[in-house]
């Protein structure tokens, strides 16, 4: 049949039609697989940079023993370097947060940009293993009463011991649950407090006075504000005229109370040169210094790092979640009864509770002393070179030169009446701050990207 030229026309046209339709799906299709294939590329360079960043945060705790202090008087005051990779570089850069150590890295590669910050932590190795650890092995430890106390107990050669106080018996079917180690071989820990907390302690001291001649009017204040220094006594009762969105930073060379309805933003800090009294307000990662004084009312909440050189306070029924650290430092221990930190009734808490002085007791029914009230509740540790007066709970570990009891009219040493310590109940994994032991188990306890 033959086909007149309209139709041939027509039967050209359609042909031509379905190959500009057919190419052009094929070029829309090869396109798409381009942009995929960047994509994909692009995704590639992407996860490399993330896994350069990571590798060098885990390479930094491998060798951070190089950075750490190994004398008394040298604190760890940070750490920056930049590492070479292929088609890329990294800068880390390490500082002390409190008890623990911040890392920041940055990664590039392929211009690819990853930023990471990591917290860093200790494992609670070593000694830190049992509930009980005794600095002082020349008191046997007493128990009487519902005293139960779960986990390993390293004392001195005098063992541990139920006893009988003014009528009041033991009343537990085992004394220990666990294994008592009796030596006259102190395994008490190394405390190390350059590692992260002296830095803390010469950070506060700074802010204080590099801040001194910086100070606004309250009418001046607006929400970009994050720096407030105030010369002499001040007391926050309003929340309206400071109302902060990002992390703050609150000065007074004079004392400090905080009463309002504060939300204070993520790792604010809070410093005052003499003593500080808060209540009423919230508070998320942040660093909290009273020189002489803390008071933390139970109507705090959230979680923050309390450090003193003097008494800290914590009323009672309060709750601070994890990661709480309260560190009372006393260059001067006074030779006399006092309690520089006391851990109210009903207050729990979770992380850790430190009491520390680089001086030599000699008499310790003279000294200052941890309080743990009755039904306060520890999750984590409680650590000291000085005595703990405690008819409470620690789900943990507790290293201390001894107990002290008071039972009117009579000081006991080494007694523990009515309380409870139990190793068992706490993680492995919890983390402790970076300050504990020679060869230190060091641990990332926050991812965060930024």
């Amino acid at each position: 049949m033959k086909l007149n030229k309209n139709e041939k026309g027509h039967a050209l046209l359609s042909s031509m039609i379905f190959i500009i339709i057919t190419s052009l799906i094929f070029l829309t299709f090869i396109e798409y697989i381009h942009i995929q294939y960047k994509f994909v590329l692009k995704d590639g360079f992407q996860l490399q940079s993330d896994y350069y960043a990571e590798s060098c945060v885990y390479r930094f705790i491998k060798d951070i023993d190089e950075y750490f202090m190994r004398v008394d008087n040298y604190y760890f005051d940070g750490y920056k370097k930049k590492y070479n990779v292929t088609n890329g570089y990294v800068n880390l850069t390490a500082s002390p947060w409190g008890g623990f150590i911040d890392v920041y890295v940055k990664s590039n590669y392929k211009n690819c940009v990853s930023s990471k910050h990591a917290v860093i932590g200790q494992y609670m190795t070593g000694s830190l293993e049992n509930a009980i650890v005794f600095d002082k092995l020349n008191y046997p430890l007493m128990v009487t009463g519902s005293t139960q106390i779960v986990g390993d107990v390293c004392v001195g050669a005098k063992g541990v011991r139920p006893a009988t106080l003014k009528g009041i018996r033991y009343k537990g079917e085992k004394v220990v649950y666990g294994s008592v180690n009796a030596s006259n071989i102190s395994r008490f820990s190394d405390f190390k407090p350059g590692n992260s907390i002296n830095y803390t302690f010469r950070l506060m001291d700074s802010f204080v006075n590099s801040y001194q001649n910086y100070s606004l009017s309250l009418s001046d204040l607006s929400d970009d504000d994050n720096y407030l220094y105030f010369e002499n006594n001040f007391n926050f009762t309003d929340s309206t005229f400071f109302n902060p969105s990002k992390p703050c930073t609150v000065i007074t060379k004079g004392s400090l109370t905080i009463s309002g309805n504060f939300k204070f933003p993520e790792r604010s800090i809070i410093v005052s040169n003499d003593s500080l009294v808060i209540s009423g307000c919230e508070l998320d990662d942040a660093l909290v210094y009273g020189k002489h004084f803390i008071n933390i009312k139970n109507t705090v909440t959230g979680k923050a790092q309390f450090f003193s050189e003097g008494q800290i306070e914590i009323d009672d029924g309060t709750e601070l979640k994890w990661p709480c650290l309260i560190y009372v430092n006393r260059d001067n221990p006074i030779q006399k009864p006092f309690t520089a930190i006391k851990i109210g009734t009903g207050v729990k808490l979770t992380g850790s509770v430190i009491l520390w002085t680089p001086e030599n007791i000699s008499n310790i029914t003279n000294c200052a002393r941890i309080e743990i009230e009755k039904t306060a509740t520890i999750q984590g540790m409680v650590f000291t070179n000085l005595v703990v007066d405690m008819s409470g709970n620690i789900n943990g570990h507790i290293s201390l030169a001894c107990f002290y009891l008071y039972y009117s009219p009579t000081n006991y040493i080494n007694w523990l009446l009515n309380a409870r310590i139990d190793r068992e109940i706490l993680d492995d994994d919890f983390p402790v701050p970076v300050c504990f032991g020679d060869k230190p188990e060091f641990q990332i306890i926050k991812w965060q990207n930024i």
